[in-house]
């Protein structure tokens, strides 16, 4: 879903703020099946955006074995 969220608000901010709203405390990436989507369709993910959640509004709570990251959505 992050491409339509990526579209829908524009901005990571936007996104956080969004997931607030909506009750959202933690977010669960598929690592694996994010790195499949960037190798076989990077123009569908704003890198920016991304980065940007993941610099600024998530926070590392635990990674298995590597394949899934969960995160705390910052306050």
């Amino acid at each position: 879903t992050f491409p339509h969220l990526a579209h829908q608000y524009g901005s990571a901010q936007a996104i956080a703020q969004a997931w607030r709203q909506a009750g959202v405390t933690y977010v669960l990436i598929h690592r694996q099946g994010l790195d499949f989507v960037l190798n076989e369709s990077p123009q569908t993910i704003d890198m920016t955006i991304l980065a940007e959640l993941q610099n600024h509004f998530l926070h590392p709570v635990i990674d298995v074995a590597g394949a899934y990251q969960v995160y705390a959505l910052a306050d």
